[in-house]
């Protein structure tokens, strides 16, 4: 699947699970403190975008994760082929 991040719209990456747009996103995010693994990570994005911009983002799992970066309009999905 292609995945476009719509606060940077030229941004597009490939994804063949959730997992990897995760990986992707603490690859390429500013704060290191919490690449140490996924649930870390996770959690300390919920709470930047919960604090900066009101929004709910669960971090209980992958799948509700970015289930919630696509309600909450951080991420597309462009295509699914």
């Amino acid at each position: 699947m292609k995945i476009r991040f719509l606060n940077r719209n030229t941004v597009l990456m490939n994804a063949r699970t959730n997992a990897d747009i995760v990986k992707w996103m603490m690859k390429h995010d500013y704060d290191s403190t919490y690449l140490q693994n996924m649930n870390l990570f996770m959690k300390s994005y919920s709470e930047r975008k919960a604090l900066y911009e009101n929004k709910s983002i669960r971090f209980d799992s992958v799948d509700l994760f970015v289930a919630d970066l696509v309600s909450n309009s951080i991420i597309e999905l462009v295509d699914n082929g």
